[in-house]
């Protein structure tokens, strides 16, 4: 088992991540944590229960939750991450007239968290790293420092949790990157425009903070929201009803952001239907891409003051659950192309980072998809998707990284004039059709069948496909064309077509889509 620890405590919920085999993976606390439905992600709540007035006995994650079943308990705490840094002192909870702070709650709460750990895998935790918020650094980390020395921590680490989120998104920070990371999480938005510093910067896990702009705006928000629409629409009092629909919306929310629709269950009430149309036009009323938009013209505009252009940003990171609300990858999209955005570990790109930075692993940058070519076999008349770059590649690769043979003849019975390429992206099994099988000549392919999983698929050029015109026109099974594949320093998958028939290239190092 690990002896690497990371956590990403946040104001919402929190990750724990271990090393492991020389890569980071997402540990799940079973009776703490509950699984994210889109992602399956464990999230530990947050959140502390306290039982007696020593604090020796108390519920944190989920368990904590449940115990405050009505809202109303003096005895629970939640959102102490912020007040870490500033207010250490500041009371939170109370058992009888014992009043419980910020510092003592987070300290509880960690606690509960190493002995988690210990009871499950049968180790102490003595190596651990938490990454710190850009704009607290050194008194959250100081508060941090006091109570893990106390939880007998031996080798404590933090890093800016910018920083953690490009390493856990594969980004090499030893390198020289412009950076902007958008973590929208459960209460605030935060958005920040960097600047690595290099190897000094992969020692000590600080960036330099070009630009920041934050706003209390997040899925609490889009939940309370969702409360007040179902008062409306059956005329209930929210204050009457406040705890039972605060759990049922974030339900609510989740289910209509991810599967187009959700209906309010509540006992003895009415069900109430609820769309995903329905949650975008509530979003949209009550200003959250307004303010999304707003928020981003300020940070680009405050980047431009010292010199630091839109066009320079070479990675936009997606952090926190509310990046999954509806409409938001799209705005972000529509702002800085979907070529810059790396979105796929929203919950844990920043506990894999601590986990990276805490191994001192030298991270490449490397592709984190795979990436396959549709080919039409005449033998079984169906499509399949060979695999051209499997996950983990790193890049830049060399220019002749990938050689495919291609023998373009007929298309419904004429001779082939165009010959066009479509590339897909592969993501996780999501239903039938596609299935990736092994075939015998040793290759990794995705081939159409009428069962079995289907992983997530999306051409990136079907637009525009066509990769050369064939003079003469392409006719009978022998190789005509000789492609080259390869990925830039950019991350573009770039293709080199030879002409065999005609002895001259096509294209030649030629950028064809951005991978990711």
């Amino acid at each position: 088992m690990s002896n690497i620890w990371a956590l990403d405590l946040g104001t919402t919920n929190s990750v724990v991540a271990e090393w492991y085999i020389d890569q980071p993976r997402t540990v799940n606390l079973p009776d703490l944590a509950v699984a994210q439905p889109l992602t399956q992600t464990p999230l530990i709540p947050s959140a502390v229960y306290v039982r007696d007035a020593r604090g020796r006995r108390a519920f944190v994650g989920q368990q904590a939750l449940e115990e405050n079943w009505d809202g109303q308990s003096p005895s629970f705490a939640q959102g102490f991450k912020p007040f870490l840094g500033r207010e250490s002192q500041r009371p939170l909870a109370r058992v009888g007239h014992v009043h419980f702070t910020v510092r003592r709650i987070t300290a509880i709460f960690l606690r509960e968290i190493l002995g988690a750990l210990h009871l499950r895998y049968r180790e102490r935790v003595r190596d651990l790293t938490i990454p710190s918020p850009v704009d607290g650094f050194e008194t959250y980390r100081a508060e941090l420092l006091r109570i893990v020395q106390r939880l007998g921590i031996r080798f404590f680490r933090t890093l800016d949790e910018p920083v953690a989120a490009a390493l856990g998104y594969g980004l090499n920070v030893a390198g020289e990157l412009t950076l902007m990371v958008f973590d929208f999480g459960g209460g605030t938005l935060d958005v920040a425009v960097l600047q690595t510093a290099g190897l000094e910067g992969m020692e000590t896990g600080r960036a330099k903070i070009i630009a920041k702009q934050g706003l209390e705006l997040g899925g609490n928000h889009v939940d309370l929201w969702l409360m007040e629409e179902y008062c409306r629409r059956t005329k209930r009092p929210l204050d009457d009803w406040y705890w039972d629909l605060k759990w049922e919306a974030e339900r609510v929310k989740i289910q209509a952001s991810t599967q187009g629709a959700a209906t309010f269950l509540l006992p003895r009430e009415e069900p109430v239907p609820f769309t995903r149309e329905e949650l975008v036009a509530l979003m949209t009323e009550r200003g959250l891409y307004r303010q999304i938009q707003q928020v981003l013209e300020r940070v680009l505009e405050e980047a431009e003051r010292v010199g630091v252009q839109k066009s320079e940003l070479e990675e936009v990171l997606l952090v926190g659950g509310s990046t999954l609300l509806p409409g938001v990858r799209t705005l972000l999209e529509d702002e800085f192309g979907p070529g810059r955005l790396r979105d796929w570990l929203p919950f844990e790109a920043v506990a894999h980072g601590a986990a990276v930075f805490a191994s001192g692993y030298q991270v490449q940058d490397f592709i984190y998809h795979d990436y396959a070519l549709r080919v039409y076999n005449r033998e079984t008349q169906q499509y399949e998707y060979p695999i051209l770059i499997p996950r983990g590649t790193p890049y830049p690769t060399p220019p002749n990284f990938v050689e495919k043979y291609f023998a373009p003849a007929q298309t419904h019975g004429e001779p082939q004039t165009e010959f066009e390429l479509l590339i897909y992206e592969i993501g996780q099994p999501t239903g039938p059709q596609r299935t990736l099988v092994w075939r015998e000549d040793g290759g990794l392919h995705i081939a159409e069948t009428g069962s079995g999983d289907r992983p997530a698929m999306v051409c990136l050029n079907e637009a525009n496909p066509t990769l050369g015109r064939l003079r003469p026109p392409g006719e009978g099974p022998a190789p005509r064309l000789r492609i080259s594949f390869s990925v830039s320093a950019d991350r573009w998958l770039c293709v080199t077509v030879h002409d065999l028939l005609r002895q001259v290239d096509l294209m030649v190092h030629q950028p064809v889509v951005r991978l990711r």
